[in-house]
């Protein structure tokens, strides 16, 4: 009975978020498609979110256990066959992949978590399926390209075009395994960054919340984050937040924006300057990285919690 119940819960918590998405999911509207009474979901779950996590988690054994590189008989699989089966898989799922790949970042710390459980279980299946690779795999590469394709099978899912997916597996399964790592380990910074002064505020209250949004939401993450926070964090009333932004997601659309235009504003004119595209490239590459040092909130938004925020934000 209880089995029943959580399987029943599952379906429906999956079916609702990649629908409506997590932050418009209502534990009614997973009750009224799953036909489980409020009292028997309370007993299994906390709230929406844990209920999500425990779906994901249980999404995740049983899609790792379909990509062993080793059948039941002990033989092998080709390692281009195991990827590529992966993609399959993502494709025939769009409602599974939504949850995962998209939505399961906003549930809080818990549901970070588990996606980076997802990472990190793909990152090995991935090292697991290269054994005929010359020399061993680095395993912090792998990681980086692992990570590269999470983002692009979330690109292709937001745009709806996961059945795609599939198709792209060969040239990806091509580009992981003619990756070649540096040839030394990369040196760490010989000194470090000299202690900064108070974080420049901004020049209008908008850029003050946008600049307290990416302070607030690297601290808390997209789903710890409130609107008295973000207030707080400005010196700003909130009737000047509300007089700027309509509610957190806007004020985030905007950090976002804020950030892109200054990124923009440093990248591309060193990028123009360069003697032909190879330095124009390394270029262009310096200048983000550099702004991401000086501004780790900002980054931490960007690449962090801007999953958290919805597919809107990414």
């Amino acid at each position: 009975m209880a089995r029943n119940q959580r399987e029943r819960l599952f379906g429906a918590i999956v079916a609702v978020v990649s629908e409506r998405g997590y932050e418009a999911t209502t534990v009614a509207d997973v009750l009224a498609l799953s036909g489980v009474s409020r009292s028997a979901f309370y007993r299994h779950f906390t709230g929406k979110g844990d209920c999500l996590v425990a779906a994901v988690s249980e999404l995740l054994d049983l899609a790792l256990a379909c990509l062993q590189p080793i059948d039941e008989n002990g033989d092998r699989h080709p390692g281009r066959q195991t990827f590529e089966d992966f993609f399959r898989l993502v494709g025939s799922q769009p409602a599974a992949a939504r949850v995962c790949f998209v939505e399961l970042h906003a549930a809080g710390k818990e549901g970070e978590e588990v996606a980076d459980r997802i990472i990190e279980a793909l990152a090995a299946a991935a090292a697991a399926s290269l054994p005929d690779l010359p020399g061993a795999v680095d395993p912090k590469l792998m990681r980086t390209l692992v990570g590269g394709l999470r983002k692009l099978i979330h690109t292709q899912i937001v745009r709806g075009e996961e059945e795609r997916l599939p198709e792209l597996a060969p040239d990806l399964w091509r580009w992981i395994v003619e990756m070649a790592p540096p040839p030394d380990p990369l040196d760490p910074p010989r000194r470090q960054r000299a202690a900064r002064g108070p974080a420049f505020q901004g020049y209008t209250p908008g850029e003050r919340i946008a600049g307290a949004v990416a302070m607030v939401v690297a601290e808390n993450g997209y789903a710890g984050t409130t609107t008295d926070a973000i207030a707080a964090r400005a010196s700003i009333s909130l009737s000047t937040f509300y007089a700027h932004f309509s509610d957190k997601h806007d004020a985030v659309l905007a950090a976002l924006e804020m950030s892109g235009a200054q990124i923009t504003a440093l990248a591309v004119p060193a990028a123009r300057r360069a003697d032909g595209w190879h330095e124009g490239v390394r270029a262009l590459y310096e200048a983000i990285c550099a702004y991401f040092a000086a501004e780790p909130a900002m980054v931490s938004l960007a690449l962090i919690g801007v999953y958290g925020a919805g597919p809107r934000a990414c």
